[in-house]
């Protein structure tokens, strides 16, 4: 359906790809939800394919992985994913693998965070 919208009312510039891509490599916020990346990396995916110039697999997996590596926040997670066989570094199973340990990061930060903010005020008697 997007592919029939372009094709019958809009026309994709080269300079739109251009921005499109630049798009694409937004920082991403680790603040922010997992699946914010993933919307920006579908949505340049999704105007690529509709203007007749879509990306291969690998480069959209590249970018979204170099977004998630440049925060510094996911280590672990960026390690775990480098370990993978070819067969399994897929789009899907990076959204999978993301999304699970995301969710566990941001967990445990809020746990730290929650322990941290318990203490303030507690006295110790020795």
């Amino acid at each position: 359906m997007l592919q029939h919208l372009y094709t019958s009312y809009e026309k994709i510039t080269p300079q739109d790809l251009q921005h499109l891509d630049e798009d694409m490599k937004t920082p991403y916020d680790p603040h922010m939800p997992i699946e914010n990346l993933f919307d920006q990396i579908e949505h340049a995916q999704d105007l690529a394919e509709a203007a007749g110039a879509p990306y291969a697999d690998s480069r959209l997996l590249n970018a979204a992985y170099n977004l998630v590596f440049t925060t510094n926040v996911f280590n672990e997670i960026c390690r775990e994913w480098r370990r993978l066989q070819a067969d399994d570094v897929t789009w899907a199973k990076f959204k999978i693998i993301f999304t699970q340990m995301v969710g566990i990061s941001d967990l445990c930060s809020y746990l730290i965070y929650d322990l941290t903010q318990s203490t303030r005020g507690v006295f110790y008697l020795t």
